[in-house]
C-alpha cells in the first residue's frame, strides 16, 4: 500500500500555500532549510484542479525540490530543473529510492572512519576563498579551524563509500548542517556574521552531533515515506533556458520563478 500525499502533510493547516511560514515542518524538508520553499499544498491543488489529467508536472527553478517530492506522493512524474549544484544534488537526494539498511551501514561506516580522526583542512578545502576557514581574512572567518577539520574528515568518510547515491545523500546532510556550525546566519538580509560571534567558541563535536542525528533522521523518514505513488523522476542540472528545449511535452508546470531580492543566492548557498 503507497504512503499518501496526506500521511505526508498529516493534512496540516497551512497558513499560506505560497509559502511553509508558520506551517508544521515536514519531513525531508529540515535536510535543509530554504526559506523561499512554497508549501506543497500548492502542488496538490494546482494537480487537483488541472483540467488535462496530469502525468507529467515540470519544475524549471527546481530549489528545494517541494514540486518533485510533492508530485511523487501524488503519483505524478516530476521533471525539475536547477542550476545550483548543491540544490540539485538536494533534490535528487529526496526523490531516489533507497535501501535503508544498507544506508544505516554506511552511516556506521562513516562513523566507525570518523572516530577520532583529523580531517585534513588544506586537502578538504584548500581551493576556498581564505575568508571561509580561521584566520581568515582581516581577523574573520566562517569556520573555526577545528570545526572545518571535523567537516573534513566527514566529507572524507562519505567520499570512501561505494554507493554514488549514499555520498549524494550524506554530502547534503553535512551542507544542511553548515550553517549551524559556522559563524554566520542565513536571513532576508543574506549572510551576515552572528553577533558576538568572535566570543563564542565552537564545540568541533557539534559538527559530529548535528550530522549524526540529521542523518538518523533521514534515514527514518526515507524508510517512513519509501512507498510512494511514483518513484521516477528526471532532474536536470542547468540553465532551464537551455534544458527546456530538450525536455517532452508536459501537462502541468508549477514553479517559483527567479525574482529580484535583497540579497545574492550565489553568496547564501556557496556554504
Amino acid at each position: 500500500m503507497y504512503v499518501t500525499f496526506e500521511d505526508w502533510t498529516k493534512r496540516r493547516v497551512v497558513p499560506s500555500i505560497g509559502t511553509n511560514a508558520g506551517a508544521d515542518e515536514l519531513p525531508f524538508q529540515n535536510w535543509r532549510h530554504v526559506k523561499e520553499a512554497f508549501a506543497p499544498e500548492l502542488i496538490a491543488r494546482a494537480i487537483a484542479h488541472s483540467k488535462l489529467s496530469v502525468k507529467r508536472c515540470l519544475d524549471p527553478f527546481g530549489g528545494s525540490g517541494t514540486t518533485s517530492l510533492a508530485c511523487q506522493f501524488l503519483g505524478v512524474h516530476p521533471i525539475t530543473m536547477e542550476v545550483n549544484p548543491f540544490l540539485s544534488d538536494l533534490i535528487e537526494a529526496k526523490l531516489v529510492s533507497y535501501d535503508t539498511d544498507a544506508l544505516a551501514r554506511d552511516l556506521g561506516t562513516i562513523a566507525r572512519r570518523t572516530n577520532d580522526s583529523v580531517g585534513d583542512v588544506e586537502k578538504a578545502f584548500g581551493g576556498l576563498p581564505p575568508t571561509f576557514i580561521e584566520p581568515g581574512v582581516s581577523d574573520r572567518w566562517i569556520f573555526d579551524r577545528r570545526v572545518a577539520a571535523r567537516l573534513a574528515a566527514l566529507l572524507h568518510a562519505i567520499d570512501t563509500l561505494a554507493d554514488m547515491q549514499h555520498r549524494r545523500l550524506f554530502r547534503v546532510l553535512l551542507g544542511g548542517i553548515l550553517v549551524a556550525v559556522s559563524n554566520v546566519v542565513v536571513n532576508g538580509k543574506g549572510r551576515r556574521y552572528r553577533r558576538g560571534w568572535e566570543q563564542r567558541v565552537r564545540d568541533p563535536r557539534a559538527v559530529d552531533d548535528l550530522f549524526f542525528v540529521s542523518a538518523r533522521r533521514a534515514i527514518g523518514a526515507v524508510h517512513r515515506f519509501a512507498r510512494r505513488a511514483c518513484l521516477s523522476y528526471d532532474v536536470y542540472r542547468g540553465d532551464s533556458r537551455q534544458l527546456l528545449t530538450k525536455t517532452e511535452r508536459c501537462e502541468l508546470a508549477v514553479f517559483s520563478p527567479p525574482y529580484p531580492n535583497s540579497f545574492d543566492y550565489t553568496d547564501v548557498y556557496n556554504l
